[in-house]
């Protein structure tokens, strides 16, 4: 009798649950399919640019950032933006909020002094009186300086104008300009006659007078 080969089969067997099984294919059914990125981008096909892109901003953010956006434009009057729409009431709500002293409306700026009580509307591109921008920094650093006045013979104080404009490049044949002056006690401007009489007299004599070969001439006069 001869040694007789045995052969055995294995079997596996797993058990699974329906149910289970049924969760599994549905997991890995709403797995998202990798998108490869392309080898180069297709910008006429938003689809393909957004899935490759990446997410969007969230809805917070392009709020924020179109605020800012808006308020970069509106107080740098990119375009002239602002002076256009400042313009639309002719200028009304800018000169109530004063909003025309940075940013020029229908091609004016406004001088606003508050110390000294006065404004005034000067064209856009006229230019600030540097000399006296620069002696205006001297005064205010003298007076916040700690140090001992000095013994040198002091400036004699000047009558100046407190503000002053002009066309860029002039030698000042062009302003417009705003003295501020003490008055004697108990002066008042009747004294002068009316508004147009007493701007006649101040042009006849302060401004333009005999002999100066100098010429004004009054547009108009009011009190208030």
């Amino acid at each position: 009798s001869g040694n007789a080969a045995a052969s055995r089969t294995l079997c596996k067997v797993r058990a699974t649950d329906p149910q289970q099984q049924e969760q599994q294919q549905q997991q890995q059914s709403d797995v998202a399919p990798v998108q490869p990125a392309p080898s180069k981008l297709n910008l006429a096909d938003p689809a393909i640019t957004i899935v490759w892109g990446g997410r969007l901003p969230s809805s917070r953010r392009l709020t924020v950032g179109g605020l800012a956006a808006l308020g970069i434009t509106l107080g740098g009057n990119l375009g002239g933006v602002s002076s256009w729409l400042l313009g639309l009431d002719g200028g009304q709500l800018a000169a109530q909020l004063h909003a025309d002293v940075l940013i020029p409306v229908l091609g004016y700026k406004r001088c606003l002094d508050v110390e000294n009580g006065y404004e005034f509307q000067y064209p856009a591109r006229w230019l600030a009186d540097q000399t006296l921008l620069y002696r205006a920094a001297q005064r205010g650093e003298a007076a916040r300086s700690l140090d001992p006045p000095s013994l040198a013979r002091q400036r004699r104080d000047v009558v100046e104008p407190s503000a002053a404009f002009g066309p860029a490049g002039s030698t000042g044949e062009e302003n417009i300009s705003v003295i501020v002056a003490p008055i004697f006690q108990g002066f008042q401007l009747q004294s002068l006659g009316a508004a147009d009489a007493a701007g006649r007299y101040f042009l006849d004599n302060i401004v333009a007078p005999a002999g100066s070969d100098k010429t004004a001439t009054l547009l108009a006069a009011q009190e208030r």
